[in-house]
């Protein structure tokens, strides 16, 4: 039948050639379907951070507590109303 040479010669064309489009379409559908972006994204992260975390040397300030730049006044007159705390209830026996 002639018809049927040319479906086997299709056949034989589109698994002829796996690694041309068929590796991409793959990948494609790999990523699509799958957490595979997401895996992706939190490894950038992940390297990201690590790379700051480990790249450079943090400033450390030093203080004294009798540093007058840092200290605040006492208030005599609290400008924050404290209420009353409620009264206890009774308890049951």
């Amino acid at each position: 039948m002639p018809g049927s040479e040319s479906h086997h010669d299709n056949r034989r064309m589109r698994s002829a050639s796996p690694t041309q489009s068929g590796l991409w379409e793959t990948a494609q559908r790999f990523y699509s379907k799958s957490y595979a972006g997401d895996y992706i994204g939190l490894v950038l992260l992940l390297l990201t951070l690590s790379f700051f975390e480990f790249s450079g040397e943090p400033f450390h300030q030093m203080f004294t507590i009798d540093d007058p730049r840092i200290q605040h006044p006492h208030a005599e007159v609290e400008r924050v109303p404290v209420r009353e705390s409620p009264p206890d209830e009774p308890t049951q026996v």
